[in-house]
């Protein structure tokens, strides 16, 4: 018997009644329901919020979204006359005993107590379903207006809008068999099928399983797509209009699934008849399922790129696919030629905000190195060319005979990588002699170098500091640390420029131990404590380590565990005070906090490498960074040392930790001139400190190498063993009297350097001048100073 229409206050607070037990497993190991990561929001603002209805707790307190609560409630009482009480009694049950599951599914905590969380649930889930069994039986939608049905369709495939979908279809189950149905209603899924028809291929969503409705549509998307095989890069992929005029001829075909693309080479021996080129020939089909276009096909794939960023990081096919179409339509004419080989097809827009829409989705995507087997590009003659060998792979699904087509220079792009990439673990471009400053030889940090057999030793150690560290915190600051690395695991993969395979739980092991080591390395260092990896002979070749390029951490994570631990304890442990994070890694590098600053929170620290760069460079005068003289580098030919001494030229050693290099040049008939060089210091670990700094600015400052283009300035001073000498003798220097050390660590850091320009500049022209006693094009009387390097190991 059909019960009354109730209010959803009281069917909520009703009292349970014993029902069946229903048991459903927590196998939900991250947040499948998450707000839209900041990077990727601000690419289109508008394409992941609802506009109508809101569903879930992310969207629901937003007030331009009520008029739809008063819809809501007319589906909920239409469902309930559907039912009868006991039905409502479990589904009410349901819902309560899976709170805690259904709450998981949501990134952040809802400040919703339990029973407001139950009834906004349970009110949107009815909604669902009741929306969904009214379009099954064609029955009027929310006063028939279309344009409102397809928003309702779009904001039910938000991202952020999205309930669980075990949720939707158990208390489908619970509620069917429908009373008094005229006809037998189908499975949840064939309801869901039909319901986002337009949005699937075929209108197949059978066999399909997802969390949601965007996983479901993403899971039938990628339906026969092939995911096992060796994965590459595009590098450089020709437009259709241009792939068209080298012979690739495109074909539409129906295939299940819309990222099945397939390429087909046609074989034979007719190399003399492909040299005269007709235009009817074609040596190969690329065969593309059909796109069609719908009002909501933008905003439905950036929230399918966004659903790939977040939880699909390593099988990201839906970007790579939109990647592959942003290369192929790089005009209407692309559009044009698409469309008449009907692989793409539209009503409602025109072939030039099909363009504009492409490239606003490549936009949103994040990844720039792309999983696809094989990469084309344009070869200019018309002329094929094949690049490596065929090989199965996944990718987008091509066909195992694809080949490429190569430019005759070979002169590919290299893929742009994540914004936040600064770790690189090579190899780089440098001479041989120079490869092992970027390779560590005691132990590994990070996932570039982990697992080589000559640094497991030094595992049991990291294992042995991860119990000393446990006894200076709680277990649950422990715990609360590993969810953090969890929820940041994407964050920190994107600093690196690999894409490593390995599976997550052992990547946050990883990053987990090795954090957890340096903290405790530091904290050793600083009480002094004795411990064998404290002892000089392990010591320094820890420290050399740490500073090398491609075997850092995040800083983010570093500190992230150092505040947890230390700022609740006002950063005291048994009775000794300790210093900030900042102060205690310049402890371990530099001998002393004194010689760091604290960074402004405006800075953001990417690893060691970065962080000794910045103290290095934290006396450096502001206009340098606008005078940096792009295109004009150091002038070749600076006399040396001695050479500039015997001309007139006084050196002189200045303290402070800053460059402030500064040369000053006064008097007309008795010129004299002085060159003022802070002291610094070179020891075993400054070679190998060196190198790396030099090479991360060449990858990440390429147009602020200012420490790079100071060691030049050194370099060009430092030229013999009697510039060294002399340059001690003024105490600028300090080598340990190894002057043929330091004269070979200058040319072998000058060989690899590349500049977009230099500080520097005028100081070598003006040095250079007064040299050869020929005055500069401006001035008889100059003044030039710069900051430089000389906080070393």
């Amino acid at each position: 018997m059909a019960v009354k229409i109730y209010e959803m206050e009281n069917f909520i607070s009703h009292e349970d009644h014993p029902t069946e037990e229903i048991n459903i497993s927590v196998n939900d190991q991250q947040y499948w329901i998450r707000t839209v990561k900041e990077n990727i929001r601000k690419k289109s603002e508008d394409s992941y919020a609802p506009e109508y209805v809101s569903i879930g707790p992310l969207h629901r307190e937003k007030p331009e979204l009520d008029n739809m609560q008063k819809e809501k409630s007319t589906h909920f009482s239409a469902f309930l006359l559907r039912i009868n009480t006991a039905k409502l009694r479990k589904m009410k049950k349901f819902v309560g005993d899976n709170e805690e599951r259904i709450r998981k599914f949501y990134e952040g905590e809802s400040k919703l107590s339990s029973c407001p969380y139950r009834e906004m649930v349970l009110l949107d889930a009815v909604f669902i379903l009741e929306l969904f069994l009214r379009y099954y039986e064609k029955s009027i939608l929310l006063n028939n207006q279309n344009h409102q049905n397809t928003g309702i369709t779009r904001d039910l495939l938000l991202f952020e809008n999205q309930l669980p979908y075990f949720l939707l279809e158990e208390l489908y189950i619970l509620a069917s068999p429908v009373d008094g149905a005229k006809q037998p209603y189908p499975p949840f899924v064939a309801l869901c099928c039909k319901f986002f028809r337009k949005c699937l291929p075929n209108n197949q969503l059978s066999e399909v399983e997802g969390k949601h409705f965007l996983d479901m549509i993403r899971c039938a998307l990628l339906k026969n797509h092939p995911t096992a095989g060796q994965t590459g890069r595009i590098v450089h992929f020709s437009s259709a209009v241009e792939l068209e005029k080298c012979g690739v001829k495109f074909e539409s075909f129906d295939g299940e699934g819309l990222l099945n693309v397939r390429f087909r080479k046609k074989r034979g021996r007719l190399e003399w008849f492909k040299k005269c080129n007709p235009p009817w020939f074609k040596e190969g089909q690329l065969l593309i399922p059909k796109l069609t276009i719908e009002p909501i096909t933008e905003d439905l794939i950036h929230n399918l790129i966004a659903l790939e960023e977040s939880c699909y990081t390593f099988e990201a096919y839906i970007c790579d696919y939109i990647l592959l179409m942003g290369y192929l339509i790089n005009s209407k004419e692309d559009v044009g030629l698409l469309l008449k080989e009907h692989i793409i097809e539209f009503h409602h827009t025109d072939p030039d905000k099909v363009v504009k829409m492409i490239k606003v989705l490549c936009e949103a995507t994040m990844r720039k190195i792309v999983d696809i087997l094989f990469f084309f590009s344009l070869g200019g003659s018309g002329g094929w060319r094949r690049w490596g060998r065929s090989i199965d792979g996944s990718g987008l699904g091509f066909d195992r005979s694809m080949s490429s087509v190569c430019h005759k220079s070979n002169n590919l792009e290299m893929a742009e990588l994540h914004e936040d990439c600064c770790i690189y673990g090579g190899p780089f471009h440098v001479s041989k002699e120079n490869e092992a400053f970027y390779v560590p030889n005691d132990i590994s940090i990070g996932p570039f170098y982990h697992g080589r057999s000559k640094l497991e030793y030094m595992e049991a150690n990291k294992i042995r500091y991860h119990a000393d560290f446990s006894r200076r915190t709680s277990s649950e600051k422990l715990k609360e640390f590993k969810i953090f690395i969890k929820i940041h695991e994407q964050d920190i993969r994107n600093y690196y420029s690999e894409q490593f395979k390995l599976l997550r739980n052992k990547f946050i092991t990883i990053i987990l131990y090795d954090v957890i080591f340096i903290i405790e390395l530091f904290l050793k260092f600083y009480e002094n404590k004795r411990d064998e990896l404290l002892k000089p002979m392990h010591l320094n070749g820890i420290k050399k380590d740490l500073q090398v390029f491609g075997n850092q951490l995040p800083y983010f994570v570093l500190e992230k565990l150092y505040k947890l631990v230390f700022d609740n304890q006002r950063q005291t442990y048994n009775g000794m005070v300790y210093p900030s994070f900042l102060r205690l890694s310049c402890n371990f590098f530099l001998g002393s906090t004194s010689d760091c600053l604290e960074v402004s929170e405006q800075v953001k620290i990417k690893h060691f490498i970065d962080l000794r760069r910045y103290v290095v460079l934290r006396g450096f005068p502001p206009q340098a960074y606008a005078e940096s003289n792009i295109g004009r580098t150091v002038i070749l030919g600076i006399p040396g040392a001695c050479k500039l001494y015997k001309s007139g030229v006084k050196f002189k050693a200045v303290d402070g930790n800053s460059i402030n290099i500064e040369f000053e040049k006064k008097g007309r008939l008795f010129e004299k001139a002085e060159l003022r060089i802070p002291k610094f210091v070179v020891n075993s670990g400054t070679e190998c400190l060196f190198h790396n700094v030099i090479v991360f600015e060449q990858y990440c400052y390429k147009f602020e190498t200012h420490f790079s283009n100071y060691i030049l300035l050194l370099g060009s001073l430092i030229q013999d063993e009697r510039d060294a000498e002399l340059l001690m003798k003024k105490e600028i220097m300090d080598t340990f009297n190894l002057r043929y050390f330091v004269v070979k660590m200058f040319k072998k850091l000058c060989v690899d350097y590349a500049s977009t320009g230099s500080y520097y500049y005028h100081i070598a022209r003006a040095l250079k001048a007064f040299y050869f006693k020929d005055e500069p094009t401006n001035n008889a009387s100059t003044s030039t100073s710069t900051s430089g390097s000389c906080c070393l190991l």
